[in-house]
């Protein structure tokens, strides 16, 4: 099985650049 301290930094790191991402676009999809 993986360690969950190397899964939790990726998943962190994953998660931050999607939010990252989606803010950065227009939120016409959105409304």
């Amino acid at each position: 099985m993986i360690p969950i301290d190397t899964i939790v930094p990726i998943v962190v790191a994953v998660h931050e650049a999607n939010t990252t991402s989606l803010f950065s676009r227009p939120s016409h999809s959105a409304r």
